[in-house]
């Protein structure tokens, strides 16, 4: 779920306008992945897209089918067998869901999450997910690219940037990319290696939208 917040964070900063219209937990050789499907617009263009976020507990993978907006619907009954292509490609032990180890992390770092640990002896049997694409339904199927029918409104994910005080602030995109790189970051478990140090010699990370991080050697991942 941690990986799949900053996933969403990101595809929020990168676009105009995100609609998710379909999620679910599926299974992804035996790893528990959310199965994300969305509207948006980047550079004026809008585009639909289905995503496949998991974690095997230390990588973390996105496997992606990309389509003109109005057309994903069309491509659908081809995406399991591209999703087989995938793990084959990607996956070289399968995830709990198949009878695979559980990773330590997952363990000893509170479970994927979930705000609890778990054992290895976790029922995994009782995780619900579904079947990859159950129950897909593409509320703009057959809509023309000039129709101009992608002012999208609403979103199943409204809660990460409420004004409650959610996980995302669109008027802070400098504090919410620090943010999402530094929970990238930990959930890789590493203490990246300082790459900037100022006139003063505190040193610093950079991240992948070049932004610096504070740099110590007893960062510990395991704060957030």
């Amino acid at each position: 779920m941690q990986y799949a917040a900053v996933v969403y964070l990101r595809l929020q900063q990168q676009t105009e306008q995100l609609y998710a219209y379909h999620t679910q937990w599926v299974s992804f050789a035996g790893w528990p992945a959310i199965e994300l499907a969305y509207a948006a617009v980047q550079n004026g263009q809008p585009y639909e897209a289905v995503l496949w976020i998991l974690s095997d507990g230390w990588t973390g993978y996105i496997v992606s089918f990309i389509a003109p907006y109005g057309l994903l619907d069309e491509y659908v009954p081809q995406l399991p067998q591209v999703l087989q292509d995938a793990e084959q490609q990607l996956i070289e032990q399968p995830g709990p869901l198949q009878g695979g180890p559980v990773p330590d992390v997952w363990v000893d770092g509170g479970g994927m999450g979930y705000g609890g640990g778990m054992t290895p002896a976790w029922d995994w049997s009782a995780f619900d997910y579904g079947t990859p694409l159950y129950g897909f339904q593409d509320p703009f199927a057959d809509v023309g690219w000039d129709s101009g029918g992608y002012d999208f409104s609403g979103d199943l994910y409204s809660d990460l940037y409420s004004s409650g005080g959610g996980l995302y602030d669109p008027e802070h995109d400098a504090f919410n990319t620090w943010m999402a790189e530094e929970r990238s970051q930990a959930l890789s478990g590493e203490n990246p290696d300082p790459t900037w140090m100022d006139d003063a010699g505190n040193l610093y990370w950079e991240g992948p939208s070049s932004t610096l991080h504070d740099w110590s050697a007893d960062y510990d991942p395991s704060i957030w």
